[in-house]
């Protein structure tokens, strides 16, 4: 008979074992993904706690998020294939610390917004042109690798540059 009862004993132990592994899982998860964002004011709840001390408020954020985009729009630094966090937070004379809060909280992050501001440059050379080769106008607007745009491209539009050209001729009225 004990020796029924070790086998059951033995069964919950790798029964808890088992599902306190998922919930780890799970917790992680949960926190890699990020909470949900807060009803009231829209931003990621823990966004809130993560810069809870930091002395930036969200106005300067969004003005620094404000003059990076100025700065794409003026100098072109997103045509910079080496530019970094460090080189865009001088140009906007701000702090690499306080240039990466801002990204993160109002556009997804510093690499996201520089692949959203080179695909925008893309589609203006692309629909400004017709026949620029989609990889000199990749190349142009800063990124280094075919792959890298592909993928970002395809992220941000849904469809490969080749068939958005396509459909961006189509669309066009003239």
């Amino acid at each position: 008979m004990a020796s029924a009862f070790a086998g059951v004993a033995s069964y919950g132990a790798m029964a808890f074992t088992n599902l306190a592994f998922v919930g780890a899982i799970y917790g992680f998860a949960l926190y890699a993904l990020g909470a949900p964002p807060d009803p009231l004011t829209g931003t990621p709840a823990l966004s809130s706690t993560k810069y809870a001390r930091s002395a930036l408020g969200d106005d300067d954020a969004t003005r620094l998020v404000a003059k990076a985009n100025a700065l794409v729009a003026q100098k072109q630094l997103h045509r910079d294939s080496s530019l970094t966090l460090a080189k865009l937070s001088t140009a906007a004379g701000a702090s690499a610390n306080d240039m990466s809060q801002a990204l993160n909280l109002h556009a997804g992050g510093f690499h996201e917004w520089l692949s959203a501001a080179r695909i925008a440059d893309v589609q203006a050379m692309l629909r400004a042109d017709p026949n620029t080769a989609i990889l000199d106008a990749a190349c142009a607007a800063g990124f280094n690798a075919k792959s890298t745009f592909y993928d970002a491209f395809r992220r941000a539009t849904g469809k490969t540059p080749a068939a958005w050209r396509s459909f961006a001729k189509d669309d066009d009225p003239t």
